[in-house]
Formats: structure tokens, sequence, C-alpha cells
């Protein structure tokens, strides 16, 4: 009698990224995408109801924050292997997933061979290398919960979006913003919010 294949919930607010990941694993016997999340929301509606082994987590689930959801998902069930994909190639983002509790992080352009080597090496007890020490950037100076409100103020989410989002008060995101601004050396909101907009897309040097 062949195992049942491993569940695996996939967290992507792409349609197009979901589907991609979904008919690649179905090519793998052993693999099963058991749930397709668009939010955090549903995706840990989905973890409750069908507790799976491996979650693939994009790090951004449109005005879902998904390093929260790694974190929220690791403190209520720590045996759950967490995989983060990223459109961003950054180390900065992969040192942010590990400090979340991702076991890899994985840029959605690699290699679909590289994606199963991924997931099969940490199925299997191993190790994803982690992240290489990064050069020296201005965005070093913020702390990790400082590149997520800049993250989600690049998405355009206002400071009370974020603050429920990140289960903070609104002064302590304002307080995020001053402390931002400051570190990065901008001056105003609107400098701050073009920053964010250019980071977020992968369109600063940073």
């Amino acid at each position: 009698m062949n195992p049942e294949p491993t569940r695996i919930l996939l967290a992507d607010d792409h349609p197009i990224v979901g589907e991609g990941i979904r008919a690649l694993l179905a090519t793998e016997t052993d693999l099963h995408v058991c749930h397709e999340a668009r939010s955090a929301a549903t995706a840990l509606a989905a973890q409750q109801q069908c507790p799976h082994q491996l979650a693939i987590v994009d790090i951004a689930l449109g005005h879902d924050s998904g390093l929260q959801l790694v974190a929220t998902l690791k403190r209520s069930w720590p045996e759950l292997i967490i995989l983060v994909l990223s459109i961003h190639d950054s180390e900065l983002y992969a040192r942010d997933a590990h400090a979340a509790g991702a076991s890899a992080y994985l840029s959605k352009q690699v290699a679909p061979a590289m994606l199963l080597l991924a997931i099969r090496r940490l199925l299997a007890g191993g190790h994803w290398r982690l992240p290489r020490t990064p050069q020296p950037t201005r965005l070093m100076s913020l702390s990790m919960r400082e590149r997520e409100v800049l993250r989600l103020i690049g998405t355009g989410q206002s400071n009370a979006e974020i603050a429920r989002q990140l289960n903070r008060s609104v002064k302590t995101v304002e307080a995020h913003r001053e402390h931002i601004k400051h570190k990065l050396g901008l001056t105003s909101a609107r400098d701050l919010l073009r920053y964010a907009l250019l980071w977020v897309e992968g369109k600063t040097d940073e």
C-alpha cells in the first residue's frame, strides 16, 4: 500500500503562479497541494481544518504580510515546514523569512527543478542554505519589523491597515515610519512612499 502523499498548503495571491506550482507538483505522486489560499486568513483556516506538512508561502499576499503568516503558522504548528517564495532575489528578505520561521527562501525566478529540489531536501529533514550576509546598504539599518512596515507602505496601505496587519497600534506604526525616514535619510512622507514603492517593485539598488 502506497503511503499518503505529503499534504501541501499553497498561499499565493497570484492565481497564475498558484496554478503553475500546482501543475508542477501534480507530476509528483507523493506530493499533493490540498489547499490554495489567497490571503493569510484563508491559509490559517485551511491549516486548522487539515494540518499540512509543508506550506509554500508568498512573502506578499496582497495586503497581507507573508512574514506575519509564517510567524503565526510556526507558533501554532511548530512542526510545519515552511518554504517562502518571493519575486525578490533579496538576501535581506531571505534573512527576514528565516527569522520568521521559514526553512527556505526561494526567488520565483528559479527553475522549477530547483523548487522541487528544495522541497525534497526539506521533507527529507535536510537544510536549505542560509542566505549569505548581504552587502551593507541603508536597508540593513532597519529592523526586521521596520522593513516589513516599509514593504506594506509600498503596497499602498494606510497606517491603520498596517497596524491591523501587524497587530500593533497606529501610534506604533507612525513611530516606525519616522524611524524608517530617519534611517534612510528621507525627509517627507511622499519620499518614503516613493522609496517604498520602488523597493517593493525591485527597482532600487538596495
